[in-house]
């Protein structure tokens, strides 16, 4: 997968993302003033930070 650094710090990322998913997020941006690319980023934040600590060993 090919990336893009930017000035912030991130990477571009181009993924599918279900129609009735993404109409979820685009109703909550619209509720809540949070961009669905930050909804995807604090998802998969939480996701990681979960996985993180269950992966571990011991």
């Amino acid at each position: 997968m090919s990336s893009e650094p930017t000035a912030n710090g991130m990477t571009r990322r181009n993924f599918f993302v279900p129609d009735v998913m993404y109409a979820k997020l685009q109703k909550r941006a619209t509720a809540t003033g949070i961009l669905v690319s930050e909804q995807l980023r604090q998802a998969l934040d939480d996701y990681v930070k979960k996985h993180e600590r269950t992966d571990e060993p011991g």
